[in-house]
C-alpha cells in the first residue's frame, strides 16, 4: 500500500505527487483509489508511464495512464475535467 496526492487528473490519466517517485517504477500497473473535487472516489488501474522531479509548481511524482475504469468513473472525471 502506497500513499499518495493526485495532483492533475485529466480523463486518461493522473500525475500523482511522492516524496519518493522510486517507491514506483515506470511500466508499474497498479490498483489506485482516489477523490476528486474533495469528495468522489475514483477507483481503477493505472500504468506508471512517466516520472518527474520537482520543477515550478509541479511536485516530485508520477504520471500514471487509467487502463481500467467503471463507466460511472469514468463519465465522472470526463464531467469534471470537461474546459
Amino acid at each position: 500500500s502506497l500513499t499518495a496526492s493526485p495532483f492533475d487528473v485529466s480523463e486518461s490519466g493522473v500525475f500523482i505527487s511522492l516524496k519518493d517517485s522510486n517507491a514506483i517504477r515506470v511500466g508499474d500497473l497498479m490498483q489506485m483509489r482516489f477523490s476528486v473535487a474533495g469528495y468522489i472516489e475514483i477507483r481503477c488501474t493505472a500504468r506508471a508511464v512517466r516520472k518527474a522531479n520537482s520543477l515550478g509548481s509541479y511536485p516530485n511524482g508520477v504520471g500514471m495512464v487509467f487502463e481500467a475504469m467503471s463507466a460511472r468513473d469514468r463519465k465522472v472525471l470526463r464531467e469534471l475535467t470537461a474546459h
